[in-house]
């Protein structure tokens, strides 16, 4: 079970070109990327003109949200009988790398802190099932009480790398749309259109779908989060039918000026209380766990 990786992607598209993309493995009908193809995965070593012709920011990213929802599915049963299984070397987390831009893009931190936080948490689990082991139990407690503790924070994590992801594409967006208003479209060959179609009306719809009732509820809290953005890019939709692509992408990039503080200042509160409410659901599950054992 490995979502987001390079590899894993690169196996996607090649599924999705026979006729079987996974896209939607995992996720419910309802989700509106189920049955949609995969975007194209951008490979390390394309020439200059195929990344020119590119327009996607993060089509990896995108692509791999259905599966990160599924991921964080997991219920608190299947993580025990996961951790229980997966040796403290092979974890999930440990095999993930970012999403958005290259791994040596000094912009890309925020996403690998994320995953390195979470990649922490994942190894205290690891090794806590094997210190705790039934053979040698610390303090007659079982490891399933540590790793119920640590279950939140798995699924907060993997709300908010969807959160940035999100957050990600919609900026990206703001910054290239601001790029090709200034210098056109010939010189930065980032045409409006295809901005709007491949990257601000999917991150809009892929808000859309965190929201809805078959998703887990820290999923569902990433999409109320980030439902501003979803607004914004639904009221620049509405002026491109009935104005224009340029007036239409002179409010958007306007609009994402306007909401900066929200992106900077208030997601990552939102992000910081989450990992405070998972630390403090975590003592209920383990309590929880400790009453079962």
């Amino acid at each position: 079970r490995v979502y987001g990786t390079r590899g894993a992607a690169d196996k996607s598209s090649q599924n999705n070109d026979q006729g079987g993309g996974v896209a939607g493995e995992g996720s419910s009908s309802h989700t509106p990327m189920f049955g949609a193809s995969t975007p194209q995965n951008t490979p390390s070593g394309i020439s200059k003109n195929e990344q020119d012709s590119n327009v996607l920011l993060c089509p990896r990213g995108l692509a791999a949200i259905p599966l990160l929802c599924a991921a964080a599915s997991e219920s608190r049963a299947a993580y025990l009988a996961r951790m229980r299984q997966t040796h403290p070397t092979n974890g999930w987390w440990a095999k993930q790398e970012p999403l958005c831009l290259e791994v040596n893009n000094p912009l890309s931190f925020p996403e690998k802190l994320i995953i390195g936080m979470a990649a922490l948490v994942e190894k205290l689990s690891l090794y806590a099932g094997g210190i705790m082991a039934e053979d040698h139990t610390v303090l007659f407690l079982s490891p399933r009480v540590a790793q119920s503790f640590l279950w939140p924070l798995h699924n907060v994590f993997l709300s908010a790398w969807i959160a940035w992801i999100l957050t990600c594409t919609y900026c990206g967006s703001v910054a290239m749309m601001t790029q090709t208003l200034l210098f056109g479209a010939k010189r930065t060959n980032i045409p409006l259109n295809r901005l709007f179609l491949e990257e601000i009306n999917p991150a809009a719809r892929a808000v859309e779908s965190l929201c809805e009732q078959h998703q887990t509820i820290s999923v569902r809290i990433s999409g109320l989060a980030l439902m501003p953005m979803m607004i914004l890019c639904d009221w620049a939709n509405v002026v491109v039918a009935r104005v224009g692509i340029f007036v239409g992408s002179v409010v958007f990039v306007s609009l994402g000026a306007m909401t900066w503080w929200y992106w900077i200042c208030i997601l990552p509160w939102l992000g910081i209380a989450g990992i405070c409410l998972a630390v403090m659901s975590g003592w209920c599950f383990s309590l929880i766990e400790l009453s079962g054992n």
